[in-house]
């Protein structure tokens, strides 16, 4: 399986956790993206934390370009996540997050 595109995603942290908990399921996913305004915090980012860590995907492409509301503790989250799919990834995109100095 290629890449999965999730948009639009609605303002909520159960919507959110259904999709990450589906994609637990899908081992041969490369690439996920999740663009737009979609308005989601840092406990969701948690959940995309947990899915990353698991290992079960082993992503080479991570789009999350336009969420907004990543911020500096989004991306603390997603960093910890990371170390779970090792050496895999080799593109993030992560433009237009409100991410400070604090967050590189």
């Amino acid at each position: 399986m290629d890449t999965i595109w999730c948009s639009s995603i609605a303002d909520s942290l159960p919507s959110f956790t259904s999709i990450m908990r589906a994609l637990h399921s899908l081992s041969q996913l490369e690439g996920l993206t999740i663009w737009g305004d979609n308005n989601i915090g840092s406990d969701c980012w948690s959940e995309l934390e947990t899915l990353l860590e698991s290992g079960v995907c082993k992503l080479k492409k991570l789009y999350l370009d336009g969420n907004n509301h990543i911020g500096n503790e989004g991306v603390d989250v997603l960093s910890n996540g990371l170390r779970g799919i090792g050496t895999s990834l080799t593109i993030i995109h992560l433009s237009n997050n409100s991410i400070g100095n604090e967050g590189l």
